[in-house]
């Protein structure tokens, strides 16, 4: 008969191992992670957070947002189709989102698991490119 424990720590080598061959979901890799307390063991189970971000005045998908866990160093970028994943341990953590142009915001996740974003640009965002001069250059014909 085996326990609960030694279950959880073969669960978790089974799925690292289909990770180290790329077959595995690094989601299921951290839902089995066993953290010693002091009097009794502790499973801290990791929560995956998703959701879209999306662009306030034209409604389109934005990609290369920065998400990061505030406080931390656990970050991700959304991916092409404005889609980002991102692995929290805190059910109050607060996700910050960042890109150029956009304001920053910060959400509390609050036990969600999808937080759709949508971001606003920031004012005068697109005016602050100024032309400085202007010179003609011309060849002679020959």
């Amino acid at each position: 008969m085996t326990s609960a424990k030694s279950t959880c720590y073969n669960k978790t080598i089974f799925s690292f191992l289909l990770l180290l061959y790329g077959i595995g979901d690094p989601a299921y890799a951290h839902k089995y992670t066993y953290y010693k307390g002091k009097e009794n063991d502790i499973n801290l189970q990791a929560i995956i957070v998703s959701g879209r971000i999306k662009d306030a005045e034209t409604g389109e998908l934005v990609q290369g947002v920065n998400v990061v866990v505030k406080g931390t160093a656990t970050g991700t970028i959304s991916n092409y189709s404005g889609v980002y994943r991102i692995s929290i341990s805190d059910n109050n953590a607060v996700l910050v989102f960042s890109a150029v142009n956009y304001l920053t915001q910060e959400v509390q996740v609050n036990g969600r698991v999808n937080i759709d974003i949508v971001l606003q640009i920031k004012p005068n965002s697109l005016g602050e490119i100024v032309m400085v001069s202007k010179k003609e250059l011309q060849l002679p014909v020959q």
